[in-house]
C-alpha cells in the first residue's frame, strides 16, 4: 500500500510547537537534530509525495519544510528551525470515529539549558505492536541512511591508508632557523622516516602529497588525501615565533567555524558528486546533499580530535617538549577535507635554538616519529574497538 501524507499541520504545544503529519497508512521512520543551522530531520521508510497543504507555524520555530529521497526509496522531511530545539515525545494516534487517518506526532521544546546532543539518538518502532496511543522507546541510533565508499572499521581491515603532508616545498620554504635551515626540508625528511616506518609494519599503504622539494597547493594537498581515499592525513610543519624561548610539539584539528564555512562552500558548488565519502551528492536534493554533508562533517571532526589526543598522551608518555594546551583548533585550509580525519602537527619552532638542533637530529626525528606511529596504531585500534561495541 502507498503511503500518503495528506497534510501538515503545525501548532502551539506547551514550551513549544507541535508537528501533526496526517497519513495512512502507518510508516515506519527515524529522527536526528542537526545543527548548524538548527533543522529536525524525519525518514520514513516508505515512499510518499509532497503533502498538498502545509500549515505556517503560528510559533515561528519552523521556518520551512523541505522533502528529498532516499537511497532505500523512503523519504525524507526537514524542517529548518529558528533555534534548536529539544523533542518531547513523537507518537502515532491511530485512527478513531472522527479521524480517518493515522497521526503522526512531535512536540518539540525551546525551554533554555536543553542543547541538542553532538549525536542524539534515533528511535526504532515495532509498528505491529503500537496502541492507539504510544510513545517510542529511545534506542541507540543505526538507522540514518548515509552510504560511505570508506570499509568499515567492524573487521580489521589488511592495510589503512594515510597521506602524509610534507608542508610547504619549492618556492616556499616555510619558517627559516639558525644556519638558514629550511621548514621544507625539515618537514620532508621527517615524513619520509614516517612513511618508511608506517610502511615496515605492513599495516598502512602510505602516500606522501610531495616526495622532494616542489610546491602544492593548498586545496591540492587535502584533494590528493580524499583521492586516496585516506583514512587519515596528517600535514607536517616547523613553526616560528618571534619569542625565541617558546618551545615544543603541538597539533591541531580544524575549527567548528572553519568546519561549517567548508561545508557550506561545498555545498554550495554546482556538481557536488563525489564531495562526501563517495557519495554522489550531484543526484540527491539540496537538502539530502547538507545532511549527508553535516554527518560526515561531524563525524570527520569527532574522529581528528581522537587523533590528537591520543598523540598529546604520546608525547606525554615519550618525554618529548609541547606547548601549554598541546591540542589546538584552526581554519588551515589543508585540514578541511570534510569526509578525511585530518591533523597538522608542529614539529617545533625554529625560532629556537634547541628545537632547531634537535629537528635535525635523526634520533630525534625517530622519536617524533615513532610517537605519531604509536598514536596511528592507537587510533585506529580505538576506531576498531568503539565500531565493534
Amino acid at each position: 500500500m502507498a503511503q500518503t501524507i495528506q497534510n501538515i499541520r503545525f501548532g502551539q504545544h506547551e514550551n513549544g510547537t507541535r508537528i501533526v503529519l496526517d497519513m495512512t497508512p502507518k510508516n515506519e521512520y527515524t529522527y536526528q537534530l542537526l545543527q548548524s543551522p538548527p533543522r529536525l530531520v524525519i525518514d520514513f521508510s516508505m515512499g510518499f509525495s509532497k503533502p498538498a497543504y502545509q500549515g505556517s507555524d503560528p510559533t515561528g520555530l519552523i521556518t520551512n519544510t523541505r522533502y528529498g529521497t532516499l537511497d532505500n526509496m523512503g523519504r525524507r522531511i526537514v524542517f529548518d528551525l529558528k533555534k534548536n530545539v529539544r523533542v518531547d515525545n513523537h507518537f502515532y494516534i491511530a485512527p478513531s470515529n472522527t479521524q480517518q487517518n493515522y497521526r503522526l506526532v512531535f512536540d518539540l521544546s525551546t525551554a533554555m539549558g536543553q542543547d541538542i546532543p553532538a549525536s542524539p539518538p534515533a528511535p526504532s518502532m515495532n509498528l505491529s505492536t503500537l496502541d492507539s496511543v504510544q510513545e517510542f522507546q529511545t534506542l541507540p541510533y543505526s538507522g540514518y541512511p548515509m552510504p560511505t565508499a570508506k570499509p568499515s572499521f567492524l573487521i580489521r581491515r589488511p592495510q589503512y591508508t594515510i597521506v602524509i603532508d610534507a608542508g610547504h616545498g619549492g618556492g616556499d620554504p616555510g619558517s627559516i632557523g639558525g644556519g638558514n635551515i629550511r621548514e621544507k626540508d625539515i618537514v620532508l625528511n621527517i615524513a619520509k622516516k614516517l612513511k618508511e616506518q608506517l610502511e615496515r609494519t605492513g599495516r598502512y599503504n602510505v602516500h606522501l602529497t610531495r616526495s622532494s622539494d616542489y610546491y602544492i597547493q593548498l586545496r591540492e594537498r587535502f584533494k590528493k588525501a580524499r583521492d586516496h581515499k585516506a583514512d587519515l592525513f596528517i600535514s607536517l610543519h616547523a613553526d616560528k615565533i618571534h619569542v625565541p624561548t617558546v618551545r615544543g610539539v603541538s597539533v591541531y584539528t580544524l575549527s567548528e567555524t572553519a568546519s561549517d564555512k567548508e561545508t557550506a562552500r561545498l555545498a554550495k558548488q554546482e556538481n557536488n558528486a563525489g564531495v562526501v565519502a563517495g557519495v554522489d551528492l550531484g543526484v540527491e536534493e539540496e537538502d539530502v546533499a547538507n545532511i549527508l554533508l553535516d554527518l560526515v562533517r561531524r563525524e570527520t571532526l569527532n574522529e581528528s580530535k581522537l587523533f590528537a589526543e591520543l598523540f598529546v598522551s604520546g608525547l606525554k608518555n615519550n618525554n618529548i617538549r609541547y606547548l601549554k594546551n598541546p591540542h589546538r583548533y584552526a581554519g588551515f585550509a589543508v585540514l578541511k577535507a570534510p569526509d578525511v580525519p585530518s591533523v597538522l602537527i608542529e614539529t617545533g619552532f625554529l625560532s629556537n635554538t634547541q628545537d632547531t638542533q634537535l629537528l635535525q637530529t635523526a634520533a630525534y626525528q625517530n622519536r617524533l616519529t615513532e610517537t605519531i606511529q604509536s598514536s596511528i596504531d592507537g587510533f585506529f585500534d580505538r576506531l576498531e574497538r568503539l565500531n565493534s561495541e
